[in-house]
């Protein structure tokens, strides 16, 4: 649930796995995102990505966010 990842020496983004369970008695799962976050300039910063959608919706892979 969170942590630094080190500079990286070659090209390339990282690879994520991501993987989520439904709690049995709770309601069904809208979205899966990875969060981005980081501080520059004193300013904090934040980016959203959806990488997984319910009900067969696909996520737009120019934005990487649900399509509107």
């Amino acid at each position: 649930m969170g942590g630094t990842l080190p500079p990286r020496t070659g090209d390339g983004a990282p690879t994520v796995v991501v993987a989520a369970l439904k709690d049995p008695d709770g309601a069904n799962l809208d979205r899966i995102q990875i969060v981005k976050g980081w501080v520059a300039g004193g300013e904090a910063h934040d980016h959203f990505y959806d990488v997984a959608l319910s009900d067969g919706r696909g996520v737009d892979p120019g934005t990487a966010r649900r399509p509107r």
